[in-house]
């Protein structure tokens, strides 16, 4: 029988180098919710299992440190007038969506305009409505919140509120777009879905590649 001992060996390594490969893949966190999972809109989600979720995808304005006071996160800097009754927010140059578009002030406003325009008794929304805002955007990089009365505690109140994209309220149950370190890869099935680590991210990147999100109680989506 004739033989073909350079198709074999070309087989062999071939072989070797894929069963390295999926050697080398290591294989996502999973992150258990034991509450409901209530969806990807950052202007709503209130719980700790929800939050957690929310942080991975979204930034908001600011992010409060282990001091418990706020510092910037999509915000560079901010600052308040001495009767503290006007914010104002300088964003961070060059940060991108998940979908590659480029955050501007527009996108703030669109964020907390349609939460305030939601119907929902909701604490993040009741918490911001009640300081009687006007947003008002200068620029592409500065927005403005003027409160009706003294709120010197806005800055800590935004950390809350992730930041979407003008016009994406309709996407966030299918296709979420935030600012984080994680990105929403695709739903596995009613009980689980992935994330995958945003190469793009304006912060220190993650570790992990991806993230394995597993819900334990079900809930509304």
């Amino acid at each position: 029988m004739r033989q073909f001992p350079a198709l074999d060996t070309r087989f062999g390594l071939l072989l070797l180098v894929i069963l390295l490969l999926c050697s080398c893949v290591s294989k996502p966190r999973v992150i258990n919710l034991d509450a409901p999972f209530n969806g990807f809109d950052p202007r709503v989600i209130s719980d700790d299992s929800n939050s957690q979720i929310e942080r991975l995808i979204f930034n908001a304005l600011t992010r409060i440190d282990a001091e418990g006071c706020p510092i910037p996160d999509l915000a560079e800097s901010f600052a308040v007038t001495p009767d503290q009754t006007t914010h104002t927010f300088r964003l961070r140059k060059g940060v991108r969506f998940h979908n590659d578009r480029r955050l501007t002030s527009l996108d703030v406003k669109y964020t907390f305009e349609t939460m305030f325009a939601m119907e929902v008794e909701e604490r993040k929304r009741i918490l911001l409505t009640g300081l009687q805002l006007r947003i008002e955007v200068p620029d592409a990089h500065t927005v403005i919140f003027r409160c009706g009365h003294q709120c010197a505690n806005l800055p800590s109140e935004v950390s809350a509120i992730g930041i979407i994209p003008e016009g994406s309220s309709s996407l966030l149950a299918t296709n979420p777009n935030g600012t984080g370190p994680f990105r929403f890869e695709r739903r596995i099935n009613d009980i689980e879905f992935s994330l995958a680590r945003y190469d793009g991210y304006f912060g220190p990147h993650p570790t992990e590649d991806r993230l394995l999100v597993r819900i334990r109680s079900s809930g509304r989506n």
